[in-house]
């Protein structure tokens, strides 16, 4: 699981030399499948909610 922290993200010699998986239902990912789905993941939650935020804070 601390594999999915940016920290050891980019560490590469880390993120190809082990030999993780995760299981999601019926499927396998491997940790940079899993890495890659989690971070497009919260960018696709994260923009909608700062668009409002800066909404909220523009002067008129």
């Amino acid at each position: 699981m601390l594999a999915l922290f940016p920290l050891n993200f980019a560490n590469f010699n880390m993120l190809f030399s082990a030999l993780e998986s995760y299981a999601l239902g019926p499927e396998v990912i491997d940790l940079i499948g899993i890495v890659t789905v989690i971070y497009l993941v919260l960018a696709l939650v994260a923009t909608p909610v700062a668009a409002v935020s800066l909404r909220h804070h523009q002067v008129a």
